[in-house]
């Protein structure tokens, strides 16, 4: 877990409201980390590395992660939970408006807890700190702060850490989470929070029409949010 006090308060900036943000999809485009890596292991194998359209199709990931991905007749494997470890201060990026979108946030006085499944605390730090929002999250967990995970759904395990996340923030506080998965958002509704999907990320895919998990709220990115929490 890494903590941090955040900007101080002032009596313009009386705390609101408690945000507990998912990370990939949401805040960190992911895309050019997951193209560097798949790269990465392609060279290793010896075979050529797909065009990135097709790295960052949706099968194409989970046949990664289900450790039966072949290009070129070649079997690549990728230990996943090392991505974040190793690409996410490099190769990650803001996704548009979402910098911002935390200024504006931390001015209104809300509490933010960034909130991964996926690893990578310290990298997630230094990324922040490389884009100067640092200071605009109270904590940061991701599953390098739980003792088991293995055996966990994508909901337990994010359930957890909203519980972790927790413990250290206002529980008389309004609690708003905002994520790109469905599993993001059962765990928020778990927790008592009012949940928002943003279309960023796999929110397209994981909110579109019909789809068996709804948040309370539906905005197209992280840069809605500020607004949205304002008007509520």
């Amino acid at each position: 877990m890494s903590l941090r006090p955040g900007r101080p308060r002032t009596c313009e900036m009386a705390t609101s409201a408690v945000l507990l943000l998912d990370r990939d999809g949401t805040l960190v485009s992911w895309e050019e980390m997951f193209v560097a890596c798949v790269a990465d292991a392609c060279r290793q194998a010896g075979v050529t590395t797909p065009a990135p359209e097709v790295v960052l199709a949706f099968d194409f990931w989970e046949q990664l992660l289900a450790d039966r991905l072949v290009v070129d007749g070649c079997r690549v494997t990728v230990d996943s939970d090392a991505i974040p470890h190793r690409y996410l201060s490099r190769y990650g990026r803001p996704i548009p408006g979402s910098v911002p979108a935390m200024v504006a946030l931390a001015a209104a006085g809300v509490v933010t807890a960034l909130v991964s499944s996926w690893t990578g605390t310290q990298a997630t730090r230094t990324l922040v700190d490389s884009w100067g929002i640092g200071d605009t999250f109270a904590l940061l967990l991701t599953s390098d702060d739980l003792t088991v995970t293995g055996t966990l759904t994508a909901v337990e395990r994010k359930r957890l850490l909203l519980e972790l996340a927790l413990r250290d923030l206002d529980p008389a506080l309004p609690r708003w989470l905002v994520g790109d998965s469905a599993s993001d958002i059962e765990a928020g509704h778990q927790v008592g929070a009012t949940t928002v999907g943003v279309l960023t990320g796999n929110g397209a895919r994981e909110f579109a029409p019909g789809s068996r998990v709804r948040p309370d709220h539906l905005v197209a990115s992280l840069r809605e949010v500020p607004d949205l929490m304002r008007s509520r």
